[in-house]
Formats: structure tokens, sequence, C-alpha cells
């Protein structure tokens, strides 16, 4: 679960870095 939120939130930063 932990995992699933961290990857989620990183692709976030990801796309609003982009």
């Amino acid at each position: 679960m932990y995992t699933g939120v961290y990857k989620k939130r990183t692709s976030t930063s990801i796309t609003g870095l982009v």
C-alpha cells in the first residue's frame, strides 16, 4: 500500500517537473 502511494506520488512529481 505504501509502495503504491509512494510510486504514485513520485509519478506526480515527475509530471509536475515536466
